[in-house]
């Protein structure tokens, strides 16, 4: 990678802790939800941990703003506050991030802003440009929802789109993408067994702890 690009490029990664990612988006504190957040935010830290970039965390705790887009905006502009000209952006939702797309990200960035697709009209990276960031309302932006690709691709000029990878934002990802996903998160095995069926039943089992999961979606995309 460029000296040009790893001098002056810092990584986000913008998550939720595990208790709070699971009580959002896996039915609640504990048991399968606990176990599920914390794969994937592990997964995600030792990912950064391989890439030739600083990288900076931001749980909840270290969030400020009412709104999604005022929260990564705050991040954001701390990070570029420490001296960066470019910032790269992952939340802890894609199970198929590696090093490879965080490099690639990093080497696009010499040509323009970077996104790339979740499979669900949303993001799962975003690689911003200070001036970029300082030029227009990326708080203001449809976060969290099924129109955040398109408008970021017509906001962002020059933008520079990285292959696509499907995000996880429920029990029923992880069965629908298990086979790609088992040698990434092999401590998820027992989900889609006896865990899941709980699950299931939580649906028609007005007694059964885990009643409801929901779909939340997870940041865009950075420790």
């Amino acid at each position: 990678m460029p000296n040009t690009v790893s001098s002056t490029t810092a990584i986000l990664f913008f998550s939720r802790s595990a208790q709070a990612e699971a009580s959002e988006k896996f039915a609640g504190h504990g048991g399968v939800g606990d176990r599920i957040a914390t794969a994937l935010i592990g997964r995600t830290l030792r990912v950064l941990s391989g890439v030739r970039l600083p990288v900076y965390h931001f749980d909840e705790s270290r969030q400020e703003g009412s709104t999604f887009g005022e929260r990564l905006g705050g991040c954001l502009r701390e990070v570029f506050d420490f001296g960066y000209e470019s910032v790269i952006v992952v939340g802890n939702d894609a199970p198929r991030l590696t090093a490879r797309h965080l490099h690639a990200a990093a080497d696009r960035l010499l040509a323009g802003d970077v996104i790339g697709p979740n499979g669900r009209g949303g993001i799962y990276i975003l690689g911003l440009h200070r001036t970029t960031f300082e030029s227009t309302s990326i708080r203001e932006a449809c976060w969290q929802t099924e129109s955040l690709y398109d408008e970021l691709a017509g906001l962002l000029e020059g933008v520079q789109i990285l292959p696509g990878l499907n995000d996880c934002n429920t029990v029923a990802d992880i069965r629908q993408n298990w086979s790609r996903w088992k040698h990434l998160l092999p401590t998820l095995a027992g989900v889609l067994t006896d865990e899941v069926a709980a699950v299931d039943r939580g649906f028609r089992c007005a007694g059964c702890r885990f009643r409801r999961f929901t779909i939340g979606r997870a940041p865009p995309v950075a420790a």
